[in-house]
């Protein structure tokens, strides 16, 4: 966020992690994660017990280069660690990299809707409950009325939005269903 606040960037999409007065955003979706690994991976054929996971070379995507993430956080609760043997800084760089190697990594569900980072996959459910991330489309106060930047946030939306419906879809979740419960979720909180 710290971009924004310095005015290099427009827009930024990710986890608000504190409140910040000279930021506005607005919520685009939350993810939960599944995991990812070649299609003839070994334990790509069944669904993966709790010690097949923690057993597992791992691949992680992280910004900040650390090698915790938030199946990381869900493990650590229950005493848990996993085998994280590789990084990157994008989601980008996981496909080939799991499609050529014996790795697996824990991916946000909403990518699962981009074919083109599918191609060659296989994703099955984690063993393991993880809070779903809800991610944000955020930008600074001072562009609140631009409308170049008011175009840009609106379509960036609607692209966000639609990825995760393709990606429950793809999941076989009704995204209509999933957004009126959440919706009455979001609702009794405000009471």
């Amino acid at each position: 966020m710290k971009h924004l606040r310095e005015a290099n960037v427009d827009l930024v999409i990710g986890v608000l992690a504190e409140p910040d007065h000279s930021l506005r955003s607005v919520w685009l979706f939350d993810t939960g994660y599944v995991l990812a690994m070649r299609e003839d991976h070994p334990l790509g054929l069944t669904d993966i017990d709790l010690d097949e996971f923690l057993a597992a070379r791992h691949l992680l995507a992280t910004m900040s280069g650390d090698a915790h993430g938030v199946v990381d956080s869900a493990l650590s609760k229950q005493g848990l660690e996993r085998r994280v043997v590789a990084t990157v800084n994008h989601f980008s760089a996981v496909p080939d990299l799991l499609r050529k190697s014996d790795l697996v990594a824990a991916i946000p569900e909403v990518i699962t809707g981009d074919c083109d980072f599918c191609s060659g996959l296989v994703t099955r459910d984690l063993p393991i409950d993880v809070d779903p991330t809800s991610l944000y489309l955020a930008w600074h106060a001072r562009h609140d009325r631009d409308p170049g930047v008011i175009w840009l946030r609106d379509k960036v939306k609607q692209i966000g939005q639609d990825c995760w419906t393709r990606a429950m879809a793809s999941r076989g979740i009704d995204c209509a269903e999933f957004e009126k419960q959440r919706s009455n979720f979001v609702s009794s909180l405000q009471i």
